[in-house]
């Protein structure tokens, strides 16, 4: 939620390990966003992605590969600024993927 627009994102069907982790895995997906000027459909998609991504595994690391594939399966309904949505799903692509270089 931002003043522009709110969104619910449902995360991908993932196989559970352990929920250890998970809710500071989102939290750390919604600071990258904030520290990278994210818009908030790309953040919701990363927060959650990384939510799920963190319950299918036990221990830490990460591997960017699957967090981006689980970006593209997080389901986003916008619940309200769906013009300002539309600009944003234009604007497409993993914010991961201009930094995975890195």
């Amino acid at each position: 939620v931002n003043k522009e627009m709110s969104l619910l994102a449902r995360p991908p069907k993932v196989q559970v390990k352990s929920s250890v982790g998970a809710g500071d895995a989102m939290v750390s997906g919604i600071v990258y966003a904030q520290v990278h000027n994210l818009d908030l459909l790309k953040t919701a998609r990363l927060a959650t992605a990384l939510g799920a991504y963190a319950v299918t595994r036990i221990g830490a690391g990460i591997d960017r590969t699957k967090v981006q594939e689980f970006e593209k399966q997080v389901e986003v309904e916008v619940l309200s600024g769906q013009e300002i949505a539309d600009q944003l799903a234009r604007m497409g692509g993993s914010p991961w993927q201009e930094s995975s270089q890195s």
